[in-house]
């Protein structure tokens, strides 16, 4: 099990499939029994030594990331600062959580290629025809209850 701090509210927690089956659970087993998830996640806490970094926040969001080696915990404690700064630094963490994992994915993707002798083509990006650049796109996922994001969860791992 490895920890990364990602900023100021939000760290990394990595737990290999071996450190879930070392407890006597799965990812399947977890995600299906959502009354087990909390007391997991708040003994693992207390096990890496950061569960008292967390006591003055107001609440916990934990984001769990699924992927062949195991789980990818991100977890950010919640702070009301009763101003606009709250949502603003809400959308900080957000921000810095997602970039985090893109930019590890792809730099795994990256050392794997060259591992293998693949070499990944880099975009090319005509500067001169502005009608060709890239608008960002938001994308939603919603589920229509617990059950479908579970079994997503089994498909990708």
């Amino acid at each position: 099990m490895e920890m990364e701090r990602i900023n100021d509210d939000t760290f990394l927690l990595r737990i290999e499939n071996q450190d879930l089956i070392d407890r006597g659970t799965s990812i399947p087993e977890l995600l299906g029994n959502p009354g087990e998830i909390e007391g997991f996640f708040h003994s693992i806490l207390e096990e890496m030594g950061v569960l008292n970094q967390f006591e003055d926040s107001d609440g916990l969001s934990f984001q769990i990331m699924p992927n062949p080696d195991g789980l990818e915990l991100y977890v950010t404690r919640i702070v009301d600062m009763g101003d606009e700064s709250t949502d603003e630094r809400m959308v900080r963490n957000i921000v810095d959580t997602i970039q985090h994992s893109l930019t590890d994915r792809i730099g795994k993707k990256r050392k794997e290629d060259k591992e293998e002798g693949k070499i990944s083509p880099k975009p090319v990006i005509n500067t001169e025809d502005k009608s060709s650049t890239l608008k960002p796109i938001d994308v939603t996922v919603v589920f229509e209850d617990f059950e479908d994001f579970v079994s997503m969860a089994k498909e990708a791992s």
